[in-house]
């Protein structure tokens, strides 16, 4: 077995396999004497078939088999010993020559490989540049909607025969036809509207007062202002949804009247756990926090992609980009044009090349998710969510068993494993690079974060 690398240019070589009949011959004898203990053919009992016609039957495929398995395992050693980086995977070079697996006359056989190679280039994190960083301002008006949202979250239910503003209505929308009959083979769902959401006064005075069992005409453009809620709802397409006649039949099946929560101790403790919150002030305070600490959030993620954004522009790493676009043919599962692929290619460029960008910085410095660190998220992660469910008090014995199950699976580790890898970068960003604060009131907050994204 013998492997080199003939360097075509910075960013594309060829690797030469050669395979001696030494490196596959004993293993595929090996493997061909364990068929012949199953091997079944008339005349012969089961296991006594001569080793010749096992040989001469299953001789090739037996040798392709082992070659290719020697190829990959050999080719990705080499990789990796020799601290290779590359893109994509290796491709083979002449996939239509025909390869001779003589089983009676091994001789040696040579292959070549494709390499794209990454780019050399450093991307380290320092104080020269300077980004806008969006904070909230979180004022009265803001806390006075989440107290509001909360208490009537944690209010109750009751059945009602009458709607009123602010309640559930729940029941099925029928399609009409020109003149207001049942359209033919129209659209049925039942679906809720809430009265808290409505924002067409016409709507809304349709609405109120209507009675269980009673049936109107609604426009569904102003139940669902916008073609995607509207297109959701309706279980049709955004296309049908933007286009279609609007008149609906809407019979009343089930009123829901919410009762909010009062203001008090009992609220607290279901919110933030027994004793932690102990007064209206300090209930506020603490919205109030959680609101901005939510935010913060989004301005970290704004951070990210204009950061992502100049980074990319600034340092452009080059790519081996026909080798890649070769690559991206070879792997498709349906055959795709030379346009398809270069389309494929340009949405995924920019992507690739944040990717290389970041796991040099990564590298550069050492940034790292210890398995303490994974454990203590993962933990944390579950108890807040039976905290969601008023459950504060859960087992420190049944808490690890559940983070040991969950860290158990591979993607939802991978998911925790890049998510806290995240944070360490943006951490990173926001210690190193000058950050440029602007604080917006909430609104003006939300439109322009969401505005942008």
């Amino acid at each position: 077995m013998n492997i080199t690398k003939q360097q075509i240019d910075s960013l594309n070589a060829v690797l030469n396999i050669t395979v001696e009949p030494a490196d596959y011959q004993e293993n595929v004898n090996k493997q061909l004497r364990e068929n012949a203990k199953k091997v079944s053919m008339p005349g012969f009992r089961a296991g006594k078939v001569p080793f010749g016609m096992v040989k001469k039957m299953y001789g090739k495929s037996v040798m392709a088999d082992e070659i290719n398995k020697i190829l990959n395992d050999s080719l990705y050693k080499f990789l990796d010993e020799n601290r290779i980086e590359f893109l994509g995977n290796p491709l083979p070079v002449d996939t239509d020559r025909e390869l001779n697996f003589d089983i009676d006359n091994p001789s040696t056989l040579v292959f070549d490989y494709e390499l794209g190679l990454a780019p050399d280039f450093d991307a380290k994190v320092d104080g020269s540049k300077s980004f806008e960083y969006l904070t909230v301002k979180v004022d009265d008006e803001t806390v006075n909607k989440e107290v509001e949202s909360l208490a009537l979250r944690y209010g109750k239910f009751e059945k009602a025969e009458v709607a009123e503003d602010g309640d559930l209505l729940s029941g099925e929308f029928k399609q009409l036809a020109a003149d207001g009959s049942v359209l033919e083979n129209g659209i049925v769902v039942n679906k809720s509207i809430s009265l808290r959401t409505v924002e067409d006064a016409d709507l809304k005075a349709q609405l109120i007062g209507l009675k269980k069992g009673e049936t109107i005409t609604v426009d569904v453009k102003k139940v669902w202002n916008d073609t995607a809620s509207r297109a959701r709802n309706l279980e049709i397409s955004e296309d049908i949804a933007a286009d279609m006649a609007s008149a609906f039949g809407f019979e009343l099946k089930d009123i829901s009247h919410m009762t909010p929560s009062a203001i008090d101790q009992s609220l607290f403790d279901k919110i933030y756990g027994e004793g932690e919150v102990t007064s209206e002030e300090e209930f506020r305070n603490r919205i109030s926090l959680d609101i901005a600490k939510y935010y913060e959030r989004e301005s970290d993620k704004r951070l990210f992609e204009d950061i992502t954004k100049q980074l990319v522009s600034e340092i452009n790493p080059e790519l081996p980009e026909n080798f890649l676009k070769k690559w991206l043919a070879s792997v498709s599962k349906t055959p795709k044009t030379e346009e398809e692929i270069d389309n494929e290619f340009n949405q995924s460029k920019e992507a690739l090349k944040w990717q290389l960008i970041e796991t040099k910085i990564i590298k550069n410095h050492d940034l790292k998710v210890e398995s303490d660190e994974l454990m203590a998220f993962t933990k944390q992660m579950i108890a807040s969510q039976y905290a969601q469910y008023g459950m504060f008090e859960m087992p420190e014995e049944e808490i690890n068993k559940q983070a040991a199950n969950y860290l158990g699976k591979r993607e939802e580790a991978q998911k925790i494993y890049e998510q806290l890898l995240g944070g360490k970068l943006i951490n990173l960003f926001k210690e190193s690079y000058k950050l440029e604060k602007k604080e917006l009131s909430f609104q003006d907050f939300v439109n322009q974060i969401y505005k942008q994204n």
